[in-house]
């Protein structure tokens, strides 16, 4: 090697090593700007929010993420609204909605849509154990800075501005002592990850209260029994943050395929029902919303309006009949339905093939025979004696043996010539007709769910 050889290659070497640490101080400084940014961000949003803390609401500020050794949440505000999940964001490009994406210049930041919604959902497993319905709470993406008024999916994506009128303008849910109940649970499930930015109002420098002193001192349990009394005192309307625990496991529960949920008038179904349709479709889904009474899909919209705004939009409420006419309307298949004529078919049918037979001595109501064809054998898609002879009626008040079953399907037989000779359907007909069409070309409505109710 030449003199000085080895001299120059562990000059080399420092050089190298120098530049490597010059590179390592410029990220440092930059992330640091980074850090202080989002410092400086949190800081103008909470002293926004504290003031918010007059009027019922509770701040709690830098609360660690159980479970992770060094993730936090932003902020966590409680108020007569419900319960809000904050990140703030303090970002050199403006946020945009792109495809169904969140991006920042030419950044894609999705991912943070998707971190805040995990931390959303152990916000709403700590609010399960005081019996909270997942429409009470909000994850809310709040950027430092700018205009926005935005959803992703759950996500809310606004400004400052546009935060406290979003809190400040949604109805009331909780009352002041829950209010502070919640507060004090979340303090627990979320402790402070380092000194907060501001005071916390979860906590006072007072001593602390016994359970038999008046104050601020909640129990959960009884807290959550005491909702669910008042809530049963009021009508249904009044179901929309509190639940029993099994209608809450049902909300929330993950299912592989179709499920059913049966019960009497009055149990509790459509509850579990809106509160169903309103986790889907705050979660990012679009649900159709199903009932057999042409009626109720506009009360039912309106309660989940009131109950759920965010998300009510990708909310289909609708009949079942009425889903059916527009499905064969846009296939350009004929619907013939004439509930008049139909009605006068069946009595036509009656007069001729039921009235003088087995079937009026057995039960003289024609109604009850109506019934047996539209809900039985229309309704069970039966297409044959054989198969009808096979069936099992179960709700239906009278037992019949073979010659009754024979009498019944000769009043259908008759009852269905004269609807085809008159060109007329009833609405079982039209259903049928919706389902043939559906086996042969199913649908795509971009559902993610379909919810069907229908009180017994």
């Amino acid at each position: 090697m030449a003199a000085g050889g080895s001299a120059s290659a562990q000059a080399a070497r420092h050089r190298e090593h120098a530049r490597f640490l010059t590179r390592r101080l410029r990220e440092a400084h930059r992330a640091a700007a980074r850090w202080s940014a989002a410092a400086a961000g949190e800081r103008q949003v909470a002293a926004a929010l504290w003031a918010l803390t007059g009027s019922g609401w509770t701040l709690l500020v830098d609360r660690r993420w159980p479970g992770t050794a060094t993730a936090n949440v932003d902020m966590i505000l409680v108020g007569p609204a419900g319960v809000y999940v904050i990140d703030v964001k303090n970002w050199r490009d403006a946020p945009q909605i792109v495809d169904g994406e969140l991006v920042a210049g030419d950044r894609s930041c999705t991912s943070e849509a998707v971190k805040l919604q995990a931390v959303t959902r152990r916000v709403e497993d700590a609010r399960a154990d005081m019996q909270m319905s997942p429409v009470a709470v909000a994850p809310v993406m709040v950027f430092v800075g700018r205009q926005v008024d935005e959803r992703l999916g759950r996500v809310h994506l606004v400004g400052i501005h546009e935060l406290l009128h979003a809190v400040t303008s949604a109805r009331t849910r909780l009352r002041p002592p829950v209010v502070r109940a919640v507060a004090a649970h979340l303090t627990d499930v979320f402790p402070a990850y380092e000194a907060p930015l501001l005071p916390d109002t979860a906590t006072t420098d007072a001593p602390a209260r016994t359970r038999d002193e008046p104050g601020e001192l909640f129990n959960v349990d009884d807290l959550a029994a005491e909702q669910l009394r008042v809530a049963r005192e009021r009508p249904v309307e009044s179901w929309m943050t509190f639940l029993h625990p099994d209608q809450l496991s049902l909300v929330r529960r993950r299912w592989g395929g179709p499920a059913r949920i049966t019960g009497a008038a009055g149990t509790g179904k459509t509850v579990v029902g809106l509160h169903r349709a309103a986790y889907l479709a705050q979660s990012g889904g679009r649900v159709l919303y199903v009932t057999f009474v042409r009626n109720l899909p506009l009360i039912q919209k309106h309660l989940l309006e009131r109950m759920a705004p965010a998300g009510s939009d990708r909310i289909e409420f609708t009949s079942l009949h009425r889903w059916a006419v527009t499905l064969l309307v846009q296939r350009g298949v004929a619907a013939r339905l004439n509930v008049a004529k139909a009605d006068d078919c069946f009595a036509r049918a009656w007069r001729t093939r039921g009235r003088h037979t087995c079937l009026a001595d057995l039960e003289p109501s024609p109604r009850y025979w109506e019934d047996e064809l539209r809900h039985v054998i229309k309704g069970r898609d039966i297409s044959s004696l054989p198969k009808y002879l096979a069936a099992s009626r179960p709700g239906r008040r009278t037992a019949l043996r073979k010659a009754h079953k024979e009498a019944v399907w000769a009043l259908y037989e008759e009852y269905q010539r004269l609807l085809n000779e008159r060109g007329v359907q009833d609405f079982p007909d039209l259903l049928l007709t919706a389902l043939t069409e559906l086996r042969r070309q199913p649908a795509d409505g971009g559902y993610t769910t379909v919810t069907d109710h229908h009180d017994l």
